[in-house]
């Protein structure tokens, strides 16, 4: 996870992205929050109860809350015991 924080930080900040990473508490979330923090790049990180990835209106609400200019989808759905009992979900 860490060399893809890099590379993703590395070029945020080469070209002055602002970026918004939806997905807080995982590997790749944390590991972008603390390069882009620790090379200032303008990155804003939610999770619920922000955004709602089953509500589609709840993640226009974030992306239009500021002038994104890449979104990052970190969220992930780590229910593996209910993915084939809720397969619309996973």
């Amino acid at each position: 996870m860490d060399s893809v924080a890099r590379r993703v930080v590395s070029t945020a900040r080469a070209a002055g992205l602002t970026l918004l990473v939806i997905g807080r508490n995982g590997q790749l979330s944390r590991a972008l929050t603390r390069r882009g923090m620790a090379r200032n790049v303008d990155l804003l990180t939610v999770g619920r109860p922000e955004v709602d990835l089953e509500n589609i209106d709840s993640i226009r609400e974030q992306i239009a809350s500021r002038k994104f200019d890449c979104v990052v989808n970190a969220a992930a759905y780590t229910a593996v015991d209910l993915a084939e009992e809720e397969p619309d979900r996973a």
